[in-house]
This record gives C-alpha cells, structure tokens and sequence, in this order.
C-alpha cells in the first residue's frame, strides 16, 4: 500500500524545490484518480484552468497517457515513457511511473527539457519507493 496523500504531498513539494518555477506537482493513477496533488505556485494563465483543479489534471493526465500508449504503440516508438507540452507560458510533463502512477508537473519556464528530467531523475527516488514502484519498473 503507498503512503498516505499528506506524505506523498510533502515529497512532491521537496521535488519540486529543484526544478524552479514549477506550480503544480500531481501523481495520477493510470485510470485518471488523483493520489497527491501540491500546488507550489500560484498560476493564473488567463485560461479556464485552475492550477487547483485536481479532477481535471488527474482526467488530463490519464487522457494524455492513452494518446500517448497510442502514438508511441502505432508509430513504432514503443512503450510508452513520457509526453511533454509545451505551450506558450509553459510546459507540462506526464510520466509513467512503473504500471501505475504518473507523475503530472507544470513548470513556466524550461531552460533545457533535458536538464528537466535529469533533475527529476535525481530527486524522484524517494517518491518511487513511498509509491512502491518496483526498482526494475523505474
């Protein structure tokens, strides 16, 4: 069984600590519930979209797996991994996290998408074990 939602909130909040400018962390079931949801920042983007609007991110995020399974299965890319948006004031990364999790953040600004997950790659074991992700699924 995970860690309770408050655990699970306060590591999302110590990730996103290393990736500036980050307003949102979330950790999505595959199926779309949410698990964890930390708003770091404030963010108004001028849309329809409230930074703490959890149904819709985690609805978004699993929506966003499908097409990506999809994309990456028919096109010949494999399983799939991860999917980045990027939009005009900001970026939003979805990645799987072993079968069952995904990890949904937004960042305003991203210096370099590599750099971005190099340093998720670094930070993010903590959250894997409290999630028991299997080692050989990370």
């Amino acid at each position: 069984m995970p860690a309770d939602e408050k655990v699970l909130q306060q590591e999302l909040i110590r990730i996103a600590q290393h990736l500036p400018t980050t307003y949102f962390m979330a950790v999505v079931t595959v199926d779309g519930l949410i698990v964890a949801y930390a708003q770091i920042q404030p963010w108004n983007s001028g849309g329809t979209f409230q930074v703490d609007d959890e149904d819709r991110i985690s609805a978004m995020s699993a929506a966003d797996l499908a097409m990506g399974e999809r994309r990456a299965r028919e096109l010949g890319a494999g399983d799939y991994r991860f999917n980045i948006v990027r939009g005009s004031e900001g970026s939003v990364f979805n990645i799987l996290m072993g079968d069952d999790y995904l990890l949904t953040f937004g960042i305003r600004q991203v210096q370099s998408m590599d750099a971005t997950l190099k340093t998720l790659q670094q930070h993010w074991g903590e959250l894997l074990h409290l999630l028991e992700v299997p080692e050989q699924k990370r």
